[in-house]
């Protein structure tokens, strides 16, 4: 398939010309097409005679750098310069308060949004009591602003699924200092969820 596994439209039994890694029959279609090595420097030219070079940008990642790697092995294979461009899209700090300030105004948005529609009461006592609410609010984007350093440093799916920690320190909490009482399908969800976390960890 030329979607990849665990992708939306990934289908192992797909089929087709492009699904086979063949070097052979790709120079026979560049030699077909004139792409050929005129000057017998071991790199094809241009149908024109120029030099035949392919240009890529790519991200500057670790992932990334390996992917580009590869790829230029490949092209050299079959006699084609390939050079890639590193775009760094900016400092990590950067990166990450973009991506808090989208989260927070889309926090606002809808909560306000919902606040307005059904509860136009508790809206006004939001900002009526705004000395009481400040702390949490603080601390709400002090835990947001984790979560986007970590967005723009790793996988958001690897992100997700630690922040899922989150979850077993409320049960802790509220077993241990509320005196709440869980019942054995909440604490073998708690298990799972926990199993989850530590694949992630160890196993990335």
């Amino acid at each position: 398939s030329t979607v990849p596994p665990f992708t939306s439209g990934y289908d192992p039994g797909y089929i087709s010309e492009m699904s086979t890694y063949d070097p052979a029959r790709a120079k026979a279609l560049l030699d077909l097409y004139g792409y050929t090595d005129r000057d017998g420097d071991g790199w094809r030219e241009l149908p024109s005679g120029q030099p035949l070079r392919l240009h890529m940008a790519s991200m500057a990642d670790q992932r990334s750098r390996g992917a580009n790697d590869l790829l230029r092995r490949q092209l050299a294979a079959i006699g084609i310069r390939g050079a890639t461009k590193a775009l760094d899209g900016g400092p990590v700090v950067f990166k990450a308060l973009v991506t808090l300030a989208v989260m927070n105004s889309a926090q606002t948005v809808i909560h306000g949004g919902w606040l307005a529609w059904r509860d136009r009461a508790q809206l006004g006592r939001t900002f009526t009591h705004w000395r009481r609410t400040l702390p949490v609010g603080v601390l709400s984007v002090c835990g947001s602003a984790g979560w986007a350093w970590a967005l723009a440093l790793e996988n958001a799916a690897k992100v997700r699924t630690l922040g899922q920690v989150e979850l077993l320190i409320t049960f802790t909490v509220s077993h241990r200092l509320l005196g709440e009482r869980h019942e054995r399908g909440e604490m073998a969800a708690s298990a799972l969820v926990l199993a989850g976390v530590l694949a992630v960890v160890l196993l990335g």
